[in-house]
């Protein structure tokens, strides 16, 4: 079987190695299930409970294993911490969104307080997204659905000094029209407009030196 590597205490080590409960899900194996954002992973973690409300962002909230924040307050901190590459996430709800050019995700079942420190009293959800690279590469991809869903992602990445400076540009659009209607508006409702873009660099002026 392929090995499975993943950064849950924070180096790069075999799955198998680390002492943690953790699932980890490649690129490959979000777009083979069809995750296009973090609510529908929850279809694939089975300990993963995310709850949102009219307002996504500021109304999400995540449980694993049945344990998270009480309520949609947004004064509340979040029980199950988000990274994104390495960053803290205040709010659960502002991680809900399109999963765009993602190298892994990782779901950390417990408390992770000593490593990832925050309030991870009930797992964190690690997402690590592509790194630039030193050769042209790139893809793209466009899907139409029910509900007049219309999703478009895209990525290039290449160098723009020789092995020393690269770059890496990912582009994705979700839109939506709403599942219900007000009869007496004509107002839709549950509809949703996502545009994401991320811009990354990556500079090696020596061997033992990295900048992202």
């Amino acid at each position: 079987m392929e090995e499975i590597t993943v950064t849950a205490t924070k180096r790069e080590q075999s799955i198998q190695d680390v002492p943690i409960a953790v699932s980890a899900f490649t690129s490959e194996d979000l777009e083979r299930s069809g995750i296009q954002d973090l609510e529908q992973l929850q279809q694939v973690a089975p300990s993963l409970f995310i709850n949102t409300t009219n307002s996504v962002s500021g109304g999400g909230t995540m449980r694993v294993r049945g344990i998270g924040t009480t309520g949609n307050n947004l004064g509340l901190e979040a029980a199950v911490g988000s990274f994104l590459d390495g960053v803290y996430v205040p709010r659960s709800g502002l991680a809900l969104g399109d999963l765009v050019d993602v190298e892994r995700v990782e779901l950390l079942r417990g408390p992770q307080g000593t490593l990832f420190w925050k309030n991870t009293v009930a797992g964190a959800l690690n997402i690590i997204t592509k790194v630039p690279e030193f050769e042209w590469d790139g893809g793209f991809s466009m899907s139409y659905g029910s509900s007049d869903t219309r999703r478009f992602k895209g990525a290039i990445t290449g160098p723009l000094i020789d092995e020393e400076l690269a770059f890496r540009f990912a582009l994705s659009g979700n839109w939506a029209d709403g599942c219900s209607e007000d009869i007496a508006s004509s107002d839709e409702f549950a509809d949703f407009d996502r545009k994401t873009a991320r811009l990354q660099f990556l500079w090696t002026p020596m061997d033992n030196l990295n900048v992202r």
